[in-house]
């Protein structure tokens, strides 16, 4: 029996209230769940469609699948056919914020949920009102066997404002089966009027309603229904999709009508088991039992008042929550991207700890939603160790958030307890921001403007969630639409050519069919130029536009530089799927037009060419377009990599991963993943790339294409999809790489992995807490990359052979240089590792052999430099490598005494310099102190004299750090400066200045 909290008094447990004396049998879940897709699919003749990941697809307007029916709104929009005319599943949904919010409620009483299933089927033109009457009354009544007296039914009673009448067919029809008239109940649009949004399909519902009192025989409860009563309660909402509300507000009938219904498994399952609450069913029992027993702590008592409200409500809470949790993370969602699923899993980590005095209770109650679940949802099995790891790895990381709390947050939350449910760690600017919040609530207390939204957003970096989450909190609303426009105005021109492009879709409304570009994928492969070639393609111009958006009808008549040319084929690839547009031409008459940049809005491609005085184009003229083969065979070879990349990266890594980010040029290809586990190490991005190009050279893959559409996709499995992206209803691709890699991409790829011919990582960094970025190249750039890199090890290894003492200062001035090209962005990664480690070895080896004789090194240097015989020194310690900073004393002491001299070092990446002036050489604008500060400032470093000794005389530059790549061009810099001011301001011995 469904009871609130208000109807319970303040006992530990209430009695259980026996809500029916039909029948004494037990049900499990499993056994209602069964018997409701064995009635539909082998009864019925539905098709069992199994349910969609909680990551919505292809509808970026929701955080979570919150709805039996998002799988199959395109159907319900006209925009996709039906696989199936029937259908029937139980469907994931999860109802976190906007519209459908329930956790702030959840636990609070015995039937919200953030995670539950929906249970339905689905008539796509087929059976309409009548059937899915029947088929739903006979469910209930026969094989759920629940009394017919228990029931009551709703229909639409009409609504003049939307000029709909009374479904009186609908209520004719519940009277057909024999429900009596007392029992059928008219509503209003509020609860029997569905619409899907402002615009687009909707009709009238009819619901079943049950009574959970033992009065039910006596006492008819038809005014009750509707009416938020505790214990009578929708059980199935049946909508009739026969309506069309067009953008002016009418509603017009369809032709072609459809049936969705929904039905609360939860809900169900605790009226048939003879629960009070839907937590008292074999869905959450075991998820209490086990919390009780890792904790030690009272057991789950049901309570939703009294002494033990909090304790068993927490006990429903991490119930709850754990379900949901393991359900996102078994469909792939992560924590890291889905900032809503953050939230709910710390707020499990500081229940665990507050309530139950456990660290994490999640790794022990994810495994139960597994099984009590998984012979449904099979990917909490597949993917429990995955979503085990997630969630040990967020434990860690927000414990090393709270240890690092600001004293500021601190400070915070001690006066506002209440903000501890807001994930204030993430956000730098958060304290800042609520100082200055606080100071805007006290003039405005009830509404957070667009401008301050804009501000909290842009100058304190508080997302849109977190803001919509301190309003509620603060008690304030948002002014959502003066926040759009401000950000719209933001973008300004940024928008412009897209805006441009819209314009003269919305005038040509249709006039324009679609550009035909197909042909985009028509290329083969020619071995003997390692080209991919695309043929030409022939075609006709339908439209010419100025970049103002004015339609013209030849080229002639722009008082622009440029034009956009819509054709009616074209073999142009336009940037998507992270692939950049082709570089292409397009030639009439043997004139050619280089296409500058290309466009497309609803599918028509804009080409922009600059216009010719010679040559003029018009509308219907026929034309040739083509591509440059050698920029798309760059990009195919880079966006296969890219897919071998990411399917080896997971492949090695073994760890819950996700791609952030992918973009393909034909100079590269870049991929950003988000990897939760143990850092990325040297020897890991080693075995990756050496797969990789085993898959090219050795085990070639080969590539296939599979077209589908959304419905079909949801049957496939390890289909790799970017989070958050928004890919089309029709004409989607699978492209897999034999059974390597399955990705959906609409990129452009080769046939086989040995076409690539090559590929090496340029460069691989760090970008985030768990966020790497992989830049690398493919084909000759590759093979360039990587000889590069040889060469210079084998330069490296050449400079090792040589182990005579004297010429070891040569040597390390050659590692320098060598060191130096290490950054040039056109060698192989692992191979300027290699290098780098060679460097080092090197060097160690250098100093060990050179310890007992680094004196007789320096003064091999220093009589070198001396014997130049220059009016000044300016040197740079060739051997400092090979000993501490102290030598400079050394090193300028063999020096002679009557010329300026500064010695600089290198030791460890930090570079040291001391000067020194003879008395007689020292004048009004030369001395050691200005001299060596005129070296020093291109290190952006500073002077002092030795402690006790004159600045004029004796200075020494405060030791630097400084990146190798950038040492060689500021030391040649800083030598340079320092001899133009010492050739500028050292006197003649006749123009001496003594220093007194």
């Amino acid at each position: 029996m469904i009871l609130n909290k208000n109807i319970l008094l303040n006992t530990t447990r209430l009695k259980v209230i026996t809500c029916r004396n039909y029948s004494t049998k037990y049900r499990s879940s499993k056994v209602i769940r069964q018997q409701f897709l064995d009635y539909f699919v082998k009864d019925n003749d539905h098709n069992f469609v199994r349910s969609s990941s909680v990551i919505p697809f292809c509808d970026p307007t929701l955080s979570f699948t919150n709805a039996g029916m998002n799988q199959f709104k395109n159907i319900f929009l006209g925009n996709q056919q039906p696989k199936y005319t029937r259908v029937a599943n139980t469907q994931k949904c999860i109802r976190v914020g906007g519209k459908h919010n329930d956790l702030s409620v959840v636990g609070t009483d015995g039937y919200h949920h953030t995670f539950f299933e929906m249970l339905g089927n689905w008539s796509f033109g087929d059976y309409f009102k009548k059937e899915a009457c029947e088929m739903a009354w006979n469910l209930l009544t026969k094989v759920y066997e629940i009394p017919p007296e228990r029931l009551y039914v709703t229909y639409f009673k009409g609504d003049q404002t939307l000029g709909l009448k009374p479904d009186i067919e609908c209520r004719d029809i519940w009277l057909e089966i024999g429900v009596p008239i007392n029992r059928i109940v008219a509503c209003d649009a509020k609860d029997n009027f569905w619409e899907m949004g402002k615009t687009g399909p909707c009709g009238g519902c009819t619901e079943i309603h049950v009574d959970h009192l033992p009065s039910y025989r006596k006492v008819n409860r038809a005014k009750d229904v509707n009416k938020d009563k505790h214990d009578l309660t929708e059980l199935w909402n049946i909508v009739f999709i026969e309506n069309f509300r067009k953008s002016d507000g009418t509603i017009e009938h369809l032709q072609q009508k459809h049936v969705d219904t929904g039905m609360g498994f939860e809900r169900l399952v605790a009226f048939l088991q003879d629960k009070r609450s839907n937590y008292d069913t074999d869905l959450f029992i075991p998820l209490f039992e086990k919390i009780q027993r890792i904790t030690r702590k009272p057991p789950y008592l049901g309570s939703f008042s009294g002494d033990d409200f909090k304790r068993d409500m927490s006990y429903r809470v991490i119930a709850d929550h754990s379900r949901m949790i393991a359900i996102a993370l078994a469909d792939g969602m992560f924590p890291e991207e889905n900032k809503k699923l953050r939230r709910i899993l710390r707020k499990c980590l500081n229940v665990s700890v507050k309530v139950f005095s456990h660290e994490n209770l999640l790794t022990e109650t994810i495994p139960v939603v597994a099984n009590i679940l998984g012979d449904t949802f099979p990917e909490l099995h597949q993917k429990l160790f995955t979503s085990l790891d997630i969630v040990k790895y967020e434990d860690e990381y927000y414990k090393s958030l709270k240890s690092s709390l600001s004293k500021g947050i601190k400070d915070i939350l001690e006066k506002n307890p209440q903000l501890m449910d807001l994930d204030l760690y993430e956000y730098p600017g958060f304290v800042q921001a609520y100082n200055e919040f606080k100071r805007y609530k006290k003039s405005n207390p009830y509404e957070i403007s667009g401008d301050m939204m804009i501000q909290l957003y842009s100058n304190f970096g508080l997302d849109l969630d977190f803001i919509e989450r301190l309003a509620e909190i603060e008690r304030m609303t948002l002014d959502i639409n003066g926040f759009e426009n401000r950000m719209e105005a933001m973008k300004g021109k940024s928008l412009e050519n897209f805006k441009v492009d819209n314009d003269i879709v919305m005038r040509l409304d249709g006039s324009i069919p679609a550009t035909n570009n197909d042909s985009k994928y028509n290329y083969e492969y020619d071995p003997s130029s390692n080209l991919y070639k695309i043929k030409p393609v022939k075609t006709k111009i339908l439209a010419i536009f100025d970049t103002n958006g004015q339609s013209l009808k030849s080229t002639n008549e722009s008082t622009t530089s440029y034009v956009k040319i819509v054709t009616k084929d074209s073999p142009i690839y336009v940037e998507s799927g992270g692939q950049e547009s082709d570089v292409g031409y397009l030639e009439q008459n043997g004139t050619i037009f280089n296409i500058e940049s290309v466009s497309s809005k609803q599918n028509i491609i804009f080409h922009k060419i600059k216009t010719n005085q010679s040559a003029n184009l018009n509308v219907g003229d026929e034309v040739e377009l083509s591509i440059d083969n050698e920029k798309r065979t760059s990009c195919i070879r880079n966006h296969t990599a890219t897919h071998i990349l990411n399917a080896a990266i997971r492949n090695i890594k073994n760890l819950p991963t996700y791609q952030k980010s992918s973009t393909v040029t034909s100079e590269n290809l870049k991929i950003e993943l988000a990897m939760i586990g143990p850092k990325l190490n040297e020897s890991e991005i080693d075995e990756i790339e050496k797969l990789v190009r085993r898959h090219i050279k050795e085990l070639p893959l080969q590539q296939t294409t599979e077209v589908i559409n959304s419905q079909e996709l949801q049957s496939k499995n390890n289909v790799i999809m970017v989070p958050g992206e928004v890919y089309p209803d029709e004409d989607i691709h699978v492209v897999s790489f034999d059974d390597f890699s399955h990705e959906l991409c609409c990129g452009t790829h080769a046939n086989s992995t040995s076409e690539i011919l090559d590929f090496t990582f340029l460069s691989v960094k760090s970008t985030g807490r768990v966020s790497y970025l992989f830049n690398a190249v493919t084909g000759n750039k590759a093979i360039e990359a990587i000889k590069k890199g040889d060469e210079l090890i084998s330069q490296i290894k050449s400079l090792s052979e040589n182990d005579e003492i004297e010429k070891f200062t040569v040597i390390l001035s050659h590692l320098r240089k060598i060191a130096s090209k290490l950054h040039d962005n056109e060698i192989s990664y692992l191979k300027k590792i290699q290098c780098q480690k060679l460097i080092t070895d090197m060097k160690e080896t250098i100093k060990y052999k050179s310890r007992d004789v680094v004196s007789e090194l320096l003064d091999i240097e220093m009589k070198s430099v001396i014997e130049q015989n220059e009016p000044f020194i300016v040197h740079f310690l060739a051997c400092s490598d090979l000993m501490q900073s102290v030598s400079l004393l050394k090193a300028t002491r063999l020096v002679s005494d009557d010329k300026p001299v500064i010695i600089i070092s290198l030791v460890d990446n930090e570079v040291k310099a001391r000067c020194c002036v003879p008395k007689e050489m020292i004048n009004e604008n030369f001395n050691a102190e200005k001299w060596l500060t005129h070296f020093a400032k291109i290190f952006n470093s500073t002077v002092k004299p030795p402690k006790g000794q004159d600045p004029l005389e004796v200075c020494l530059m405060k030791g630097k750090k400084v990146k190798s790549e950038e040492f060689n061009t500021m030391l040649e810099q800083a030598i340079a400066a320092a001899k133009s001011f010492a050739n500028s301001n050292i006197l003649d011995e006749t123009r001496f200045v003594k220093k007194n």
